[in-house]
């Protein structure tokens, strides 16, 4: 199923119900199972196409990508890396990049360099 197809047709809509998707569904493809319907459901609620907002009820989601932001310090190293070890492989990265995922929020954060031996 295309996704910009999808957000085309339920554009509109203030709240898409499982009828709805299910009419739409069986719309493109005749003879759909109705135990498709719902794994293509869950599907998209995963892809965040589909956001839950209730039983049987859906608004178009909104899928946010993440991006960790980069520190002058995380650049600085990378810089310092780069010029002294041209051919190694790393990883930098820092701890504030959790903090999103975390309900008790941490008081020191660490900037790892992560690389191979």
């Amino acid at each position: 199923m295309k996704k910009n197809v999808f957000y085309e047709y339920f554009e509109n809509f203030e709240e898409i119900k499982k009828k709805q998707i299910a009419m739409y569904l069986k719309q493109k493809e005749p003879g759909i199972k109705s135990t498709t319907i719902n794994y293509r459901i869950l599907k998209m609620v995963e892809e965040g196409i589909l956001q839950r907002t209730g039983h049987g009820k859906y608004n178009l989601g909104k899928a946010v990508l993440f991006q960790p932001s980069v520190s002058k310090q995380m650049k600085q190293i990378y810089k310092r890396l780069s010029k002294k070890f041209p051919f190694i492989d790393y990883c930098i990265w820092d701890t504030r990049v959790l903090s999103s995922f975390m309900v008790h929020q941490p008081f020191r954060f660490y900037l790892l360099v992560e690389v191979d031996r």
